[in-house]
């Protein structure tokens, strides 16, 4: 009983568990399409004419919560614990921490469930260069962030 409820419990904390376990296709705009493998441990970025625009091996999407940019040709993902992934049109990842950003009064105001923190209410491209990445506080507005990735280090402006 006590394992049944454990693992109910990891269920119902980790909604992107499928995205870890799972082949996945995901359709972007201009006719990409991105790829997990899972048995390949491969994840994919195809072009509109079928040619690999990039691969990265010995990786899985840590969610199914994927923004295009308005290309298809940069991605970006919830990392997790205050993190953006960035993998450019070259399949470099980037990896953008918030943490440093939020004062200590914005971090007591992100809600807090029996899974965890609950940090990311949205990400999406602002323009090619630019993810807006708002941060959910407990009973006031979020808290909004601009990612500049036109940079050679992706800078991060508050909003």
């Amino acid at each position: 009983m006590l394992f049944a409820s454990a693992a109910a419990l990891v269920v119902a904390c980790s909604p992107n568990i499928s995205a870890h376990i799972a082949d996945l296709d995901l359709e972007g705009p201009g006719g990409v399409k991105l790829q997990q493998r899972r048995a390949a441990f491969t994840v994919e970025l195809i072009g509109a004419d079928g040619k690999v625009i990039w691969k990265q091996k010995d990786w899985r999407l840590p969610s199914r919560e994927v923004q295009f940019s308005p290309d298809g040709r940069t991605l970006a993902l919830d990392g997790g614990s205050f993190e953006v992934l960035i993998i450019e049109p070259s399949g470099n990842l980037k990896r953008v921490k918030l943490n440093k950003e939020l004062t200590s009064a914005e971090h007591a105001l992100i809600p807090k469930t029996y899974c965890g923190t609950v940090w990311l209410e949205s990400m999406r491209f602002a323009t090619p260069s630019v993810v807006e990445v708002s941060v959910k506080q407990d009973g006031v507005p979020p808290l909004r962030f601009a990612i500049d990735l036109s940079m050679k280090v992706a800078t991060i402006k508050r909003e």
